[in-house]
């Protein structure tokens, strides 16, 4: 499977909802310094497989295919009455700039499998890791933008932001973890 073409067509395969409407883009950003290595972050954001251990709230994690540049990622969230549970298609792809590492997740809202009844799917979401060597330890941001839809825009209120926080948490665990050994 080619996932560098669908990668292109999944970038540009979408418009930005404009800001006063039902699907307009929310934008969450965390950064922290991680008591970690430049290489010892990119290897645990390269392993793909490893997500599901580690970032908060997600109940199901698959990869459905992986290429040299870019992998097909399935994932599912369940959220609180009464926001309908939410999957998505993504493809990552990763690259060095300017001494950065940076992992960027693009949805592919049509990509199988299809979602299960009851759950819908997310078809405007970006999400960007960007890590920088800092000394010992590494330089960490974290950017997730989707359309949140009518309903769950009020969720940045009442835990999205807190969420964002998690995912460096839940990443410095993991450093943690593998540092300590098997």
């Amino acid at each position: 499977m080619a996932l560098s073409g669908v990668l292109a067509a999944g970038a540009a395969a979408g418009e930005t909802p404009p800001a006063d409407s039902e699907d307009a883009l929310q934008t969450f950003d965390v950064a922290g310094s991680l008591e970690a290595p430049f290489q010892a972050v990119r290897a645990v954001l390269l392993d793909l497989e490893s997500f599901e251990r580690w970032f908060p709230a997600i109940d199901a994690w698959r990869v459905l295919g992986r290429d040299e540049e870019a992998v097909r990622i399935y994932g599912r969230q369940s959220l609180p009455w009464p926001v309908q549970d939410r999957d998505y298609v993504v493809d990552y792809r990763w690259w060095e700039e300017d001494g950065a590492f940076l992992l960027e997740a693009t949805a592919v809202p049509d990509a199988e499998p299809a979602p299960p009844d009851g759950v819908v799917r997310v078809e405007v979401m970006r999400t960007e890791w960007r890590i920088e060597p800092d000394g010992e330890r590494t330089r960490a941001r974290y950017r997730y933008q989707g359309a949140m839809g009518a309903l769950a825009r009020w969720l940045p209120k009442i835990g999205l932001r807190a969420r964002s926080r998690a995912v460096l948490d839940g990443l410095s665990e993991e450093l943690a973890r593998r540092a300590a050994g098997p």
